[in-house]
């Protein structure tokens, strides 16, 4: 990260803000920390996290596909974006990234858990 600690204070406030529901306000810290460090994968995948809380879904694709671009093989890259495009009604392309994800063995149980109540129905 370029400014490290300026960076990672930005990140623990809007981890903060999001504990809060203050996703707006989540959204400006997350969006600071990527201009600080925009090479770091966490900020993008912070920022997605907290667009899709506010249902800015293509925002968060964004962010989860940058993300993607900095770290290619981010599991939580290719989980988020497969959890944007379920909740877009992209069900194909949704199992894509859950099968990205899978093949990286690093997945962890929590992430099964929510894909397989997505399609328990």
């Amino acid at each position: 990260m370029e400014n490290i600690e300026n960076t990672l204070d930005l990140l623990n406030q809007g981890s903060a803000l999001m504990a809060q529901e203050k996703y707006e306000a989540a959204i400006e810290k997350f969006s600071k920390a990527v201009d600080e460090s925009p090479k770091e994968e966490e900020c993008y995948i912070n920022l997605g996290n907290a667009y899709s809380c506010v249902n800015k879904y293509d925002e968060a694709l964004s962010n989860f596909k940058k993300a993607l671009l900095l770290k290619k093989d981010s599991v939580e890259a290719m989980f988020s974006i497969g959890n944007i495009l379920y909740l877009q009604d992209d069900i194909v392309g949704a199992l894509k990234y859950y099968n990205k994800a899978d093949e990286t063995k690093e997945m962890t149980a929590d992430m099964y858990d929510v894909v397989a109540s997505m399609f328990a129905n």
